[in-house]
């Protein structure tokens, strides 16, 4: 009797570490011809939103300047890196996520890639 690993192709998961929020390739496809996001907590559920940002959006000052971030995307694979948005997760959760995969989940509704950051790859 043969025991299946877990795979991670279809599953959407964030690896956060000191510097970055990288989105494996499932949750990288959800933002698919975007190259600017905008981060987004919600400290009471302990969820994190990832929301894509237009150039439209940018060039009518839509979404404020501020609030921009860059998405790196590399194949099979997208990161935001922002040290601020980590040790923000960091007070959050009361820990440094040192590599630490989290599930994510498109959200239609909204059009937000939203991380929980209640669970991790070994509680999901």
């Amino acid at each position: 009797m043969y025991n299946w690993m877990k795979g991670n192709v279809f599953c959407m998961q964030a690896t956060i570490n000191e510097a970055a929020i990288t989105l494996n390739s499932a949750a990288a496809g959800t933002l698919k011809d975007c190259r600017y996001v905008r981060l987004g907590m919600d400290p009471e559920q302990w969820l994190m939103a990832v929301q894509p940002v237009s150039k439209r959006q940018i060039e009518t000052g839509e979404i404020p300047a501020g609030q921009i971030q860059k998405l790196s995307v590399g194949k099979g694979y997208a990161r935001i890196s922002n040290k601020e948005a980590v040790r923000e997760i960091s007070r959050l959760i009361g820990r440094h996520p040192d590599g630490e995969k989290f599930p994510a989940e498109w959200n239609d509704a909204d059009g937000i890639l939203v991380i929980d950051l209640k669970k991790t790859e070994e509680s999901v």
